[in-house]
């Protein structure tokens, strides 16, 4: 197993960041196929390319303030933050009447990701001070993972089932 020397207590770390990281970009991926049928769709090329860039913007700017808070609260809550804003983003992009909604939906998604990615890597520092660069690499195997998955898994899921699907499969209904 790739963490046979670490204990149990140390693979939890690395098993719960890892999954955080998979999460985050198995969503942003299964959303990047979707975008052009949403039925708030995107008008124009640079509507569309404003909606790929919002993940990276609050991406952007909320990754120095998690790092802030991160540093004066701890990382339990910044993560749990970035699973309710993953959440409240799925949400949005799923029922969106507008593109205005997708955009925050997507804006929310990268402010997610700055929560998981954040918390999660200062973590993995903070438990693996010998080990921080090997612990990583593996929890970082999480985020490769998903970003390989998640188009497929969206394209195949919009091409069996339209639109609704890939959200019905993720726990969520559009109307």
């Amino acid at each position: 197993m790739l963490l046979a020397r670490a204990d149990s207590g140390s693979r939890l770390v690395v098993g719960v960041v890892a999954f955080a990281l998979f999460m985050d970009y198995l969503i942003y991926g299964l959303l990047v196929p979707l975008m052009p049928y949403s039925p708030a769709q995107a008008t124009s090329e640079a509507q569309l390319g404003l909606l790929y860039g919002g993940y990276s913007a609050g991406v952007l700017l909320a990754t120095p303030l998690f790092g802030y808070f991160g540093d004066r609260i701890g990382y339990r809550l910044p993560m749990i933050y970035g699973v309710l804003l993953s959440a409240t983003a799925l949400a949005l992009f799923a029922l969106a009447p507008n593109l205005y909604l997708l955009l925050l939906g997507r804006l929310f998604q990268g402010t997610a990701a700055a929560a998981s990615w954040t918390a999660g890597l200062a973590l993995i520092a903070e438990h693996y001070p010998e080990k921080r660069v090997e612990m990583m690499g593996y929890a970082l195997m999480g985020s490769t993972a998903g970003s390989l998955l998640g188009p497929l898994i969206g394209g195949s899921l919009y091409e069996a089932g339209g639109y609704s699907l890939p959200f019905a499969v993720t726990g969520l209904r559009r109307p």
